[in-house]
């Protein structure tokens, strides 16, 4: 399977095989996973999935909250664990 090239992307999962199935963005300045599976299919039965999407979510609400006040500075911290 190829590896990541780029300089700014980190391996955060693979296969067995070795197929990159999740990468994160190096020195985000919010919450930047993208994954390579349907974690949306399993978020009621999956704890990893449901904590995505509670993260996924809490960067959304802070984001639109953000740029309602007018301020575009992002809050997460690179290297956070996956929490809401």
């Amino acid at each position: 399977p190829p590896r990541l090239s780029h300089p700014d992307l980190r391996i955060e999962a693979e296969a067995s095989d070795g197929t990159i199935e999740a990468v994160s963005v190096r020195d985000a300045k919010d919450f930047a996973l993208g994954v390579q599976w349907h974690p949306e299919y399993r978020v009621l039965d999956d704890a990893f999935s449901a904590k995505l999407f509670a993260t996924f979510g809490a960067a959304a609400r802070r984001r639109a909250e953000a740029r309602a006040k007018g301020d575009l500075a992002l809050h997460w911290v690179p290297g956070a664990p996956l929490t809401a």
